[in-house]
């Protein structure tokens, strides 16, 4: 947890791969606290260079229900009739399509079931 601090301070570094890894090492480490910015840090280097496409998608795997705010970018990103990734190759588009369904198919039933819950809280308002 000493490391939380220098990981926070270089989630605004000027190189994407050094926010991607540092978000993931502030997720592993600080968990739930951490979530907004780990998910602002991620789906700003994944939109900027495509490349950490791969790595992204593991950690907003990892992260669950909380990477339910990256929804509208998987969707973007899937729609798309090539993804970037590591290496811009074939396998790595396939990864990055196989991931990106199975997390849209988790959080979308995850946040479904949330703007139903919001949506008739808002009917009582």
């Amino acid at each position: 947890s000493a490391a939380l601090p220098c990981l926070r301070g270089l989630l605004a570094h000027s190189y994407e791969w050094v926010r991607v890894h540092c978000a993931a090492a502030l997720w592993e480490i600080g968990g739930e606290a951490e979530a907004s910015a780990v998910l602002d840090a991620l789906l700003e280097a994944m939109v900027r260079n495509s490349a950490t496409a791969n790595h992204v998608v593991a950690c907003l795997d990892r992260m669950g229900p909380l990477a339910a705010p990256a929804l509208p970018l998987l969707r973007e990103q899937l729609a798309l009739p090539r993804r970037g990734g590591r290496f811009e190759s074939v396998e790595s588009d396939e990864e990055l399509q196989r991931i990106g369904r199975a997390l849209i198919a988790r959080l979308g039933s995850s946040a479904s079931g949330a703007g139903k819950e919001d949506h008739s809280e808002k009917t009582e308002l």
